[in-house]
């Protein structure tokens, strides 16, 4: 805080002007902060320099108040856990995409956003409104957008989760034109008869004829797991995750993800579409592979949201009370 000066804008003596004080004092200290007066907040520090701030801080009170003023402009949608995930996730994405011209906007969020996220009763809206999403045109999604907001291990609902794989898969379509970079989506939602609609819409008579075939039968079931081994070695390897989804092999697409491609978001997404919750594929994953990683990161977030979609309740609540009560231990 600063001194100060009388109610009218002062030079910051490089030139720059400072924001009025009067209209600063009036949006900050009169009645409560509402929609509105965040916006104008918003706009005085898009317009005008604030002596004594330096220039990301002024960057992050304009964020902060344009996320508050959607905030208040949606406190009948949102709930405390939704809006925690929207500040964070608005901060991240604005912060990036002002900071550097041209920048994705994809938030990059940690694992204590996500748990937000996941506790939420508002998740409707947030996919309504969530930063580097919502604005983003179907054609130039990419996993890589929805793995940074974290949406594979926090959308609890199983139809806003298809939605979403089918979204990227009809933009993996459109940026390419390659069936085969949208088919790891496709076949994790069981719609084999898309890619094979797309191959034909191509006239490629030989992969029409491939994803025509029954590969409940020995010899197409091989037949896709040999393509899929073939991808692999080409290093192609969300291609070869599709693969082995075509010949029902999902626990292989799953490994593929963990090892090869060393996502665990893309893990938990594909397992959930294709095999289902509590499926007995899923509830290996989380127990062998998700709760052994965040243990040993000491991530207690990803072990309570983990805990909580295995129904394991009490653990997701004990795994915070212990990082909480060692927080509060004395240091020796």
């Amino acid at each position: 805080g600063g001194g100060g000066g009388g109610g009218s804008s002062r030079s910051t003596g490089d030139g720059e002007e400072g924001l009025a004080g009067e209209d600063f004092a009036n949006l900050s200290l009169t009645s409560p902060f509402t929609a509105e007066r965040g916006q104008r907040l918003s706009m005085h520090l898009m317009q005008r320099r604030v002596g004594g701030l330096e220039s990301a801080a002024q960057l992050q009170l304009m964020v902060l108040a344009e996320t508050f003023a959607q905030i208040e402009a949606d406190r009948q949608s949102l709930d405390e856990c939704g809006a925690r995930f929207y500040v964070a996730a608005q901060m991240a994405v604005c912060l990036a995409g002002r900071t550097h011209r041209g920048a994705s906007g994809t938030p990059q969020l940690s694992a204590a956003e996500f748990a937000w996220a996941f506790h939420s009763d508002s998740q409707d809206r947030l996919l309504q409104i969530l930063p580097g999403l919502k604005d983003r045109a179907d054609d130039s999604l990419t996993w890589t957008d929805m793995r940074g907001s974290g949406l594979g291990l926090w959308l609890r609902s199983p139809e806003q989760l298809r939605q979403c794989a089918e979204r990227l898969a009809k933009a993996a379509y459109r940026q390419s034109e390659d069936p085969l970079d949208a088919a790891l989506f496709y076949l994790a939602l069981k719609k084999r008869v898309i890619l094979l609609g797309l191959f034909k819409s191509q006239g490629n008579a030989r992969m029409t004829e491939f994803f025509s075939r029954n590969f409940k039968e020995e010899r197409w079931h091989s037949a896709a797991l040999k393509n899929a081994y073939s991808l692999m070695s080409k290093q192609r390897y969300m291609q070869a995750a599709g693969f082995f989804l075509l010949g029902d092999r999902p626990e292989d697409a799953v490994n593929v993800c963990l090892h090869n491609l060393d996502d665990i978001h893309l893990a938990v997404f594909v397992c959930r579409l294709y095999c289902g919750e509590g499926s007995p594929e899923l509830v290996k994953l989380l127990k062998e592979e998700v709760l052994v990683r965040a243990a040993a990161d000491h991530d207690i977030w990803t072990q309570n949201m983990s805990h909580w979609m295995l129904k394991e309740y009490d653990e997701a609540l004990d795994c915070l009370c212990h990082a909480h009560q060692q927080q509060q231990q004395p240091q020796q």
